[in-house]
């Protein structure tokens, strides 16, 4: 299913924007009226430059509404969007690809983003560590609706069914999708437009869940 945060307000979050996000609602939730930017910026220990460009952040992402000729005017956006990030939402990894030059995206560990993750809610007890995800980096499975620059959510089970579109690591990048086929003791992956491969053994990191969608 693809998600539009601006309907559903499943609101992707970085680590430092939800804790500046706690701060906030916690003094909304107590009928307060919205702190001063430099008042946030001391209970985050951060400069209020940076506090400003996180509530720009978060009123773009649909999290908060402001008015602009108006102080202390910082609200919910509406009233679901304080439990984008409650405790029963978990951050899982999100790899973006880097290009450098004319050789292909990189996802590799020192290209990872460390300060974002993608908000997530697990089922109670389940481990997070079974999870990834990453932003597409082309438009193959466009016909099953995954198209370029989407967020896509692996899980990694312990086995797959024919159809499943799993994701696997090749030369040219660590996370590509592929139509899974067990045929006998062997697994077929394929493509659109590429031919199928098959292998007696091949690493499958984990299969797609769950793709999202964000509009700018």
């Amino acid at each position: 299913m693809v998600y539009n945060i601006a309907m559903d307000k499943n609101i992707i979050l970085t680590p430092r924007q939800k804790e500046i996000a706690n701060i906030i609602d916690k003094i909304l939730e107590n009928g307060s009226i919205t702190p001063s930017v430099r008042e946030i910026a001391k209970i985050a220990h951060i400069s209020p430059k940076a506090v400003q460009d996180h509530i720009v952040a978060l009123c773009n992402k649909g999290y908060y509404k402001r008015d602009e000729n108006k102080s202390r005017s910082l609200r919910w956006a509406n009233e679901d969007a304080s439990a984008a990030h409650n405790d029963k939402n978990q951050y899982i990894p999100l790899f973006r690809p880097i290009i450098i030059g004319d050789v292909a995206p990189l996802f590799e560990t020192e290209y990872f983003e460390k300060d974002e993750g993608l908000i997530y809610k697990f089922e109670k007890g389940e481990d997070e560590k079974l999870y990834t995800s990453f932003v597409v980096n082309d438009d193959a499975f466009s016909s099953e609706g995954i198209r370029l620059s989407d967020i896509a959510i692996m899980k990694k089970f312990p086995s797959y069914k024919n159809g499943d579109l799993v994701v696997v690591k090749r030369e040219n990048s660590p996370f590509t999708i592929c139509t899974y086929q067990k045929e006998g003791g062997k697994v077929r992956l394929s493509r659109p437009g590429e031919k199928a491969e098959l292998f007696v053994k091949i690493d499958i990191l984990g299969k797609v869940i769950e793709i999202r969608r964000t509009y700018q």
